[in-house]
């Protein structure tokens, strides 16, 4: 199951990569924005503040189900 999920993860990325690839050649504005976690620290980018704004809820939820992982087990 885990090759599984890794393959997803791949090929999300890929896609991510060549829609952005894709909208930089029009005149489109791209707004992006991620988040890449570290254990629990999040760390947090982006270039429009609403998806950042949905990234640290996002990374808050992500904490929070982290911690609760680690208590449980």
């Amino acid at each position: 199951m885990s090759e599984k999920i890794l393959f997803l993860g791949f090929v999300l990325i890929f896609i991510g990569i060549f829609l952005i690839l894709l909208y930089s050649f029009s005149s489109v504005d791209v707004k992006a924005g991620g988040i890449v976690m570290i254990g629990p620290i999040p760390i947090i980018f982006g270039n429009d503040r609403s998806l950042i704004l949905i990234s640290v809820i996002l990374s808050l939820i992500l904490m929070v189900m982290f911690l609760l992982n680690r208590v449980i087990r």
